[in-house]
């Protein structure tokens, strides 16, 4: 008869050092904006494999692209957050079409998990740490990327009504 081994329990963390780490989260987030506003297209996040270190496929050159441009200009990410992605219209859409949907929420690919999976892998290493987060993509003329800090109130219009806030749509 063989004795049934157990596997190693992992012991929780206590209650102190849950509360330390929470209270390490706020300090770090207040030296972030509550409003971030970056002008590039979104891009959702690729599944990459080893290849893709020497061959160069276009959706992962769009993501590192995008993953320069975010750093460039000061990308932040709070531990609560909400991300907005403003898509570009097709541009073969008409006048018309394009005026009807602006600020209309975007039901087509790609899903907002993925867009915001790339924003997440590109502000932080170890993103284990982002622990209440939200993610919305809507329709606009131009490409947009918006984080904003979850501490304060800053979606109470968005939650209201399924249109993009005009503050955040950038113009024609």
């Amino acid at each position: 008869m063989s004795a049934v081994v157990s596997k190693p329990r992992r012991r929780a963390l206590p209650r102190s050092a849950i509360a330390s780490a929470l209270a390490e989260t706020r300090v770090a987030d207040a030296a972030i904006p509550n409003v971030q506003v970056f002008n590039v297209d979104p891009v959702p996040k690729p599944r990459m494999t080893q290849r893709d270190k020497w061959i160069k496929r276009p959706c992962v050159l769009r993501y590192r692209a995008l993953g320069d441009e975010l750093r460039l200009r000061g990308l932040r990410m709070p531990h609560r957050y909400s991300l907005i992605f403003i898509m570009a219209m097709p541009a073969s859409w008409s006048v018309a079409e394009k005026d009807a949907a602006n600020g209309l929420p975007n039901l087509r690919r790609p899903d907002a998990t993925n867009l915001s999976k790339a924003v997440e892998d590109i502000a932080l290493q170890k993103d284990e740490a982002l622990w209440d987060g939200r993610a919305r993509k809507y329709w606009g003329h131009r490409g947009r990327i918006i984080v904003l800090k979850r501490d304060v109130d800053l979606l109470a219009s968005v939650d209201d009504d399924a249109r993009c806030p005009a503050e955040f749509l950038p113009s024609p």
